[in-house]
């Protein structure tokens, strides 16, 4: 799967506001102590920190290339997407988890995926639950 994932750098960054025509608040965070498998569980990720970002900066701060980064005008608040060292396990289209791998550097949207809406009802029960 990976070489090392402790040197695997892989960020999920947040869409959180849009501020005016031509900026945006990102929250952007890291995977902790990378392993060879992971989701989108709060405790897998460090601190998210926010960045302001323009037309001209977004794509850098989305860590990925102009020809993989969504068209700035399409930018929506809660839009949420993975950038860096992983694949998917399983089907792209319907990843079940993410799992480091060095040799590749890839860019997904994810908070339109199953899996994150599974792991948010499963949150939102839990806060209900009292857990």
């Amino acid at each position: 799967m990976t070489n090392n994932p402790q040197k695997t750098k892989i960020y999920r960054i947040t869409i959180d506001e849009k501020l005016s025509e031509n900026l945006f608040r990102f929250l952007i965070c890291q995977l902790k102590n990378p392993k060879t498998r992971f989701t989108d569980r709060v405790d897998e990720w460090t601190e998210e920190k926010e960045k302001i970002v323009n037309p001209k900066n977004y794509t850098r701060t989305l860590h990925t290339k102009k020809s993989q980064a969504p068209i700035w005008e399409n930018l929506t608040e809660g839009q949420v997407y993975l950038s860096g060292e992983f694949k998917t396990a399983d089907d792209p289209t319907k990843p079940t988890y993410f799992t480091t791998n060095s040799k590749k550097n890839n860019f997904i949207r994810i908070d339109n995926l199953q899996i994150i809406k599974e792991g948010l009802k499963t949150l939102y029960s839990d806060v209900l639950k009292g857990k």
